[in-house]
């Protein structure tokens, strides 16, 4: 009996497909993502489509001509409005099938190449031994029948391999937006390719729980405009040696982000980050510091928050001792079972041999707070990382 809700929810995301065969129900188009995932060769010379816009205006369940996204939407919008029950079960089942079909990477766009110039449909157009295509493979992966229990099974196997596990870990970023039919692109691949070959001598390999690989990487003016900020070119070169870690704790992050939200479409969706506010002042410079990491391996654990020194009542005002002149920055990780904090601090910002007095006190007494904050009864793991940057 346990198994029964979770068969009946599977057969109902499953009935847009059955629905194939009613012209009432049938919506070909709402089942992929119209536009291409790959683009190799010339695009004047292909057929690639635009991709679609957001839901069209006064659009509904009776509506062809949609594709994933907008048809989400517009699922989502009937199942929060006034319609009729049985509207909204048509648009439930929609939703779970979409989610579904979305994740496929095979309605997910398509192929345009010399081969494909009209695009290879989905993969449909690109015969393997195992099945018809390459589209029915993937349809295939956990099986071709119904029953609750084999499909668990094909789940476990899949999830409990260990080689697929290390494969997973090693994906590449995502490179879509580079034009290798351009000056500019060719040499981004070009330069791509050799990086990689580079970090792959220099760097050890990430790995499902064994390792836990971190960095430490003060981006100069990361976000500013000086030198008129960062190309596409150099955001690819930063994704591709991030992809190679598993947390990176990134100083010199400036006050406007858009440069960090711009490298974090590239290296795949379950990159995340947290930032701190920006330290304000003439030493602060108005720098931030991120934490960016792989969500397939780590989580956030809800601590996030700065080193403060201890402010101390002296004829009624509060004073403190010390200062720092960028707030160090702290949050909580989990990996698995393993738990730990981790501070980041850019430390004092110096040329010559007269300010390393001062970045060493900095540094001591970051060490002094974190230790004694690492000793307290209430504190969120008995692991402490402090990583410093100049």
């Amino acid at each position: 009996m346990q198994a029964l809700p979770l068969w009946l929810a599977g057969r109902a995301c499953y009935w847009p497909d059955v629905a194939r065969s009613y012209d009432k129900f049938n919506r070909p188009t709402w089942h992929y993502q119209l536009g291409a995932s790959i683009v190799a060769g010339d695009r004047s010379e292909l057929s690639v489509p635009e991709f679609p816009g957001p839901l069209p205006s006064g659009a509904a369940l009776e509506t062809q001509e949609l594709h994933i996204e907008q048809a989400l939407d517009l699922c989502r919008k009937v199942m929060f409005s006034d319609a009729s029950d049985s509207d909204k079960a048509i648009a439930l089942c929609w939703i779970g099938h979409l989610v579904g079909d979305s994740h496929q990477p095979c309605h997910a766009g398509s192929l345009y190449g010399e081969a494909f110039p009209e695009g290879d449909r989905g993969a449909n157009s690109i015969e393997t031994k195992q099945a018809r295509n390459m589209h029915a493979l993937w349809d295939q992966l956990l099986g071709r029948g119904f029953d609750y229990g084999d499909v668990k099974r094909r789940v476990v196997e899949i999830s409990t391999d260990q080689e697929l596990q290390r494969n997973r870990l090693a994906i590449m970023p995502f490179y879509q937006a580079i034009d290798g039919t351009t000056q500019v692109g060719k040499r981004t691949i070009d330069g791509c390719l050799r990086l990689r070959d580079a970090l792959e001598s220099e760097i050890s390999n990430k790995t499902l729980d064994s390792t836990l690989l971190l960095a430490s990487w003060n981006i100069r003016e990361f976000g500013g405009t000086k030198s008129n900020g960062r190309e596409l070119e150099s955001l690819v070169y930063i994704a591709e040696i991030m992809s190679r870690f598993d947390l990176i704790a990134v100083q010199e992050v400036r006050s406007d982000l858009d440069h960090l939200d711009q490298l974090m479409r590239i290296p795949g969706g379950w990159w995340k980050y947290l930032v701190s506010d920006v330290t304000i002042g003439r030493s602060g410079n108005n720098e931030r510091t991120a934490f960016i990491y792989d969500s397939r391996k780590l989580s956030f654990g809800g601590l996030a928050g700065e080193l403060v020194p201890e402010a101390k009542k002296v004829n009624g005002l509060l004073e403190s001792d010390e200062a720092f002149s960028r707030s160090p920055f702290l949050a909580g990780f989990r990996a698995g079972w393993f738990k730990f904090t981790i501070c980041s601090m850019h430390m004092y910002y110096g040329t010559d041999s007269a300010d390393v007095p001062q970045r060493a006190k900095d540094a001591e007494f970051a060490a002094k707070l974190l230790k004694l904050r690492m000793k307290q009864k209430d504190r969120w793991a008995y692991n402490a990382i402090l990583q410093l940057a100049w």
